[in-house]
């Protein structure tokens, strides 16, 4: 069956409130689909190649919507058009391009992965949005220098670039590969491209958060990054005792994505931030993009309490 037929089918049942059945539907159409190599138009005008043994990007493949919902929420209507998004961590470029495709942003991808970064490379030219795009294959941290990437590649049949930075004499189960890269500081980063201010800043760097957002140093500053979209738990003290304010993501399932679409009900992307939350976004307090968070939050609790 190809890819594009099965894709088909079980996006046609996807409003139905069926998660269970519809995953097993999932995995038995991935097992029928011949093309495993694919291009897809996760939405018209944005192309991504994808390999469908690959656990993330076969995800992107069936439900691209569903891949961290609130994180494209906030990229549409929070990001500045024409403004500037760094991707820090960013596998195949999702996020980087999509803000491109969305909000015609200068998008820079800091990834240091070498097999991701030649994607990423790849997808800005399908997408032929290379006046827009800055690639820096390093990775980030709290100093710059050299660091040795553990690469878990080729031990399972679907991982998807899985890697982490560890030190000088690293601990593994012997099938790991290990490549040293260079290692930048965000400000560095910044610095580099001529960056005093940035709109926009998403961190998802396999349990190295910490480090990387301690390398902005004083550019931890709300007068320089408006948006920090960080998954680790263990940045929320560092980024609050800036002045940041949190916002809590929360889960969102396809089914609930597209009934908006088609009821125009809404869709509740944020709650209330607690202390030691995953994926919080922090914006600058009194921004504009504040005043909309504030606005979401509250119409939602509102709309709870009637």
């Amino acid at each position: 069956m190809r890819s594009s037929t099965a894709k088909n089918i079980i996006r046609s049942l996807t409003t139905i409130q069926v998660r269970a059945g519809r995953s097993k539907l999932r995995k038995l159409l991935n097992r029928l689909t011949t093309d495993r190599q694919v291009v897809a138009d996760l939405e018209p005008g944005l192309k991504l190649g994808l390999d469908l043994d690959k656990g993330l990007q076969n995800f992107f493949f069936w439900f691209p919507e569903e891949y961290e919902p609130a994180l494209q929420w906030s990229i549409r209507n929070l990001l500045p058009l024409g403004g500037t998004f760094m991707d820090c961590g960013s596998n195949t470029g999702l996020f980087g391009l999509y803000a491109v495709h969305r909000r015609m942003a200068r998008s820079y991808f800091i990834e240091p992965h070498p097999r991701l970064a030649q994607e990423i490379r790849a997808n800005i030219e399908r997408n032929e949005f290379g006046g827009h795009c800055v690639l820096h294959e390093v990775a980030a941290s709290a100093q710059s220098g050299v660091m040795k990437l553990m690469m878990y590649e080729g031990q399972q049949r679907m991982s998807d670039g899985v890697h982490r930075l560890v030190k000088d004499d690293p601990q593994g189960s012997g099938g790991e590969k290990i490549v040293e890269v260079k290692v930048s500081t965000l400000k560095e980063l910044m610095l580099q491209n001529g960056l005093e201010h940035l709109d926009f800043l998403k961190v998802d760097v396999e349990g190295h958060d910490v480090e990387a957002m301690q390398g902005l140093e004083d550019y931890l500053d709300p007068k320089r990054v408006t948006c920090i979209y960080v998954e680790s738990a263990e940045t929320f003290d560092l980024v609050r005792s800036r002045g940041y304010i949190p916002f809590q993501t929360r889960k969102i399932y396809i089914d609930e994505l597209l009934r908006f679409q088609k009821q125009h009900n809404g869709v509740r992307y944020f709650e209330p931030a607690q202390s030691g939350s995953e994926n919080i976004l922090w914006v600058a307090p009194g921004s504009l993009q504040e005043q909309l968070l504030n606005h979401h939050v509250r119409a939602w609790q509102t709309l709870a309490q009637s």
